[in-house]
């Protein structure tokens, strides 16, 4: 009885993975600004604002990431080149705000507005192994072959 049990357990879990794969895929690679056929993405990772993403031949993403990229705007890409990927963890951010020391007037432009937007891409060259629980900030340029390891 509990052989079954087990074998119905592992064919639903099977099915499951299935179809979340194919939401994925539906929901998020074909909506990516380029995702190559070799790329792999985890489907357990928070993707926003798709066609500013792009995932060159070779590029990995592990569980766990994270990318705020803000909707507005021409700039504030995320670029990852071939043959490099990231560990679990990984927190892209392209955007940042232009502070006021009059906080009032500040969050009454910046919600209605957006003023004061600042978005600049994020690339990642070729050849580069990004470690567990990085985040990357505005700007950054992670150089060919370059290492960063976790937490950074």
């Amino acid at each position: 009885m509990s052989r079954l049990f087990v074998k119905i357990i592992s064919m639903v879990l099977a099915i499951y993975r299935k179809i979340k794969q194919w939401y994925f895929k539906h929901t998020v690679i074909n909506k990516l600004g380029y995702c190559d056929k070799t790329t792999q993405l985890s489907p357990d990772s928070l993707y926003m604002t798709y066609e500013k993403m792009f995932f060159y031949e070779r590029t990995s993403i592990m569980s766990g990431a994270k990318f705020i990229i803000s909707p507005h705007g021409e700039n504030g890409k995320f670029i990852m080149k071939k043959h490099s990927g990231a560990a679990q963890g990984l927190t892209v951010i392209t955007g940042n705000h232009t502070i006021s020391p009059d906080v009032k007037q500040w969050m009454r432009d910046e919600l209605d507005n957006r003023i004061g937007d600042n978005e600049h891409d994020v690339i990642v060259e070729e050849e580069v192994w990004i470690g567990a629980n990085v985040t990357l900030l505005p700007g950054v340029i992670v150089g060919r072959g370059s290492i960063i390891g976790a937490g950074a």
